[in-house]
């Protein structure tokens, strides 16, 4: 009996040492392909970074399993029921795809690997403040060369490390929310981060970063009152920046060739009409609704394919609103004819056909294939396995935050960088660090 015991005892410690070997693992691989992404000033990064992050995830996930709490494995098995269901219906009875299935319901896969991450622990809290450290040398690195040499115009005008963009810097801003209280070169860190936002031109970091920028002082506390007041300024430098450099990129966002841009969707129908003082003519106007307020701002590419959206989702009743569409459903002809601009995002099939995907926005999308539950149902999990982790509101919001200002612009909680960051959250060391500890004994030795 003692030896069966034992036995059962050494098991557990070889898979959490083999749980800590592979969580180490993953940090390495991910600051090689950062230095790969470095020594790529063609392209993002020569070798196929996100396949391989993803493969690591899944590889971290299936030692991680199972949940450990009934809370999580209820929510495992609600987004196991739901893709079960939804991959009946769109692959095997309607022939979609599966590829075209695995980009509109990557989330929810992400939500079942992640439950057994809730309770969790891989990460010392050192380790990830010297990780934060590597990565944003390596992103410095990559998007200051790539700005300054020029070389950023092979890749659309903007600079990656992995990547684009809009999809890495989440994980870099989210990291450095997370490692804040660890760090020691706060104002410095900040200062980088924002460097390299302006450097990257993305709108949508922006806004990230701006969430991370209010909630910091609540993270930690009134001693960052004075830097947080000294970074407000270049908060406001970086805003500028952002939009000046914007200001000048063409819908497409890119320096080769002009490409006709997307049609803007037909303007509602039902215009009022006024009478000219000077010669009597009757001219149309038209009603200021919420629509013609968004036509108005249409030169902005998300705007547009909000448009889109309310195109295809006039007709819909109560019931898709909340649920969504039939699962897997493509968009209209007229509207993937529109946005064959973007042609790279059509339905892998070849057909010509497209799906939400196209409309970039994972608010956008996930209101289309999901609905309102949907995405109720991946705010409502964020918040759950954080709280559960030991975060408090301030924190558990920040993360909530970011990852909605992300789905504003890109997929969120549909990227690879969004379940790392949540992965390091929730299986981030809990209690003071030995670095804090230290300080604390070196501050009790010279009051005493």
């Amino acid at each position: 009996m003692q030896r069966r015991y034992s036995f059962g005892n050494d098991i557990i410690q070889y898979r959490k040492r083999g749980q800590s070997l592979v969580a180490m693992l993953m940090m390495l691989l991910i600051v090689g392909l950062g230095v790969g992404g470095v020594l790529s000033p063609w392209d993002y990064n020569v070798l196929p970074a996100v396949p391989m992050m993803e493969l690591m995830v899944l590889l971290l996930s299936v030692l991680v399993f199972p949940p450990k709490s009934r809370l999580s494995w209820l929510f495992m098995l609600l987004a196991g029921a739901y893709l079960g269901v939804t991959f009946m219906i769109a692959v095997i009875m309607n022939d979609a795809h599966i590829l075209d299935y695995v980009q509109a319901y990557k989330a929810f896969f992400y939500v079942a690997l992640l439950c057994s991450f809730v309770g969790e622990t891989l990460f010392k809290k050192e380790q990830v403040a010297k990780f934060f450290y590597v990565l944003l040398l390596l992103f410095l690195a990559k998007y200051s060369y790539s700005r300054l040499l020029g070389l950023d115009s092979w890749v659309s005008q903007r600079p990656g490390i992995f990547t684009e963009n809009n999809f890495e810097l989440v994980f870099l801003i989210l990291l450095l929310y997370l490692v804040l209280p660890v760090i020691r070169w706060r104002f410095l860190s900040f200062s980088a981060v924002m460097l390299i936002i302006l450097l990257s031109g993305s709108r949508s970091a922006f806004l990230c970063f701006a969430v991370v920028y209010f909630f910091s002082v609540f993270r930690l506390g009134k001693g960052f009152i004075k830097q947080w007041l000294l970074l407000f300024p270049l908060l406001l430098v970086l805003a500028y920046g952002i939009v000046s450099d914007r200001m000048d990129i063409s819908l497409g966002g890119g320096s080769g060739p002009a490409v006709q841009a997307p049609s803007m969707p037909a303007l509602e129908e039902g215009r009022g009409s006024a009478t000219t003082p000077e010669t009597g003519e009757v001219v149309e106007q038209e009603p200021l609704t919420f629509r013609s307020f968004l036509e108005r701002g249409a030169s902005i590419d998300r705007v547009r394919f909000l448009l889109y959206f309310l195109n295809e989702t006039e007709d819909w009743q109560w019931w898709n609103v909340m649920l969504g569409t039939q699962p897997l459903t493509p968009l209209s002809v007229q509207t993937c004819d529109d946005l064959s601009y973007w042609s790279d995002l059509h339905s892998f099939s070849g057909d010509g056909s497209c799906y939400s995907v196209i409309l970039h926005s994972y608010i956008i999308r996930v209101l289309y294939d999901h609905g309102v539950a949907g995405l109720l149902f991946l705010v409502v999990f964020t918040v759950y396995a954080l709280r559960k982790s030991g975060y408090s509101w301030a924190d558990t919001l920040c993360v909530l935050g970011v990852l909605l200002a992300s789905s504003l612009s890109v997929s969120a909680f549909n990227s690879v960088f969004a379940v790392l960051s949540m992965i390091f959250f929730l299986s981030h060391e809990r209690g003071p660090s030995s670095a804090a500890l230290r300080e604390e004994r070196e501050r009790t030795v010279q009051h005493a």
